[in-house]
């Protein structure tokens, strides 16, 4: 009974992993592959009960590890896993058929049904992360990471004198309900009810301690966005023209990673608001 019991908490583990995103790729992984490891486990059982049976009757009478059928299921099963086997045995009970036996069973099971298997979990991982990927705008690193998840955690845990989470969510929710995306400090206190605010002795200084919240100065988009307007359109122009010195070209590179590095933490925090990880707003 207490086996059971382990195993079934083991297997809740995979519904409890849900929650994190890089964690659940495991769990996308078995129902993407499900309909084509269940067709596999039918062949392979098929081909494991019969070399269990070939090999009782061939060798059982006179060999302990194939006496009965239960040893010779076992005795396939681990020398499917790697198990060494005394093949003088064998060739000492039934020289020829233990030839056919040992050849026929490593070229089907250990060779060929063990690799379909690994192709079918491979293709299902690839398959079942790039979903994930798509779900968070194509890019890898906008996934959410275990460790980051536990760094948020830490700032929230850590975020002394801060407003509430609930009463910041509630806010964000009201200006979410107008599709305000963003907002100043100011409108969030305005969101909170003033009874709220008398009660819980809410002030703007409260509000950006949150450790929830993504503050950005105002008018840092705009500014960003009229540099890149400036500068993507023309730049492989001028670096082609070779008009620039290599100190400018050097210069105009790293203003353009700069600016793609802030194109990627820009969709990534978009993906975080969207998920309702954190709120975002622009200080006053």
């Amino acid at each position: 009974g207490n086996f059971f019991n382990i195993l079934l908490c083991l297997t809740r583990c995979f519904k409890f992993y849900r929650f994190q995103p890089r964690l659940a790729i495991i769990n996308k992984t078995m129902e993407t592959c499900f309909s084509d490891l269940y067709h596999f486990l039918l062949m392979f059982i098929t081909f494991l009960f019969g070399f269990a049976v070939m090999s009782n009757v061939l060798f059982g009478p006179q060999l302990h590890q194939f006496s009965t059928l239960q040893e010779s299921l076992m005795t396939g099963w681990m020398m499917m896993n790697g198990a060494s086997l005394n093949y003088m045995q064998l060739a000492y009970v039934d020289g020829s058929m233990a030839a056919v036996f040992f050849v026929s069973f490593m070229f089907l099971v250990f060779i060929i049904l063990l690799n379909v298997l690994l192709a079918i979990l491979v293709d299902s991982y690839a398959l079942a992360k790039d979903a994930t990927v798509e779900e968070f705008g194509g890019e890898e690193d906008n996934i959410p990471s275990l460790a980051g998840d536990m760094a948020t955690i830490v700032r929230h845990s850590f975020s002394w004198g801060g407003i509430s989470n609930t009463v910041l969510l509630q806010a964000v929710k009201h200006l979410l309900e107008h599709e305000e995306e963003q907002a100043t400090v100011e409108q969030i206190f305005q969101c909170i009810p003033e009874k709220v605010r008398n009660r819980n002795n809410i002030t703007h200084d409260k509000i950006l301690k949150n450790g929830g919240l993504h503050l950005v100065e105002e008018g840092e988009e705009q500014d960003e966005e009229h540099i890149e307007a400036m500068l993507d359109p023309d730049l492989n122009e001028i670096l082609a023209e070779g008009g620039v010195g290599s100190d400018v070209k050097e210069l105009l590179r790293k203003m353009d990673e700069m600016i793609l590095e802030n194109k990627q933490l820009r969709k990534r925090i978009d993906n975080e608001v969207a998920s309702g990880r954190i709120a975002r707003v622009k200080s006053d």
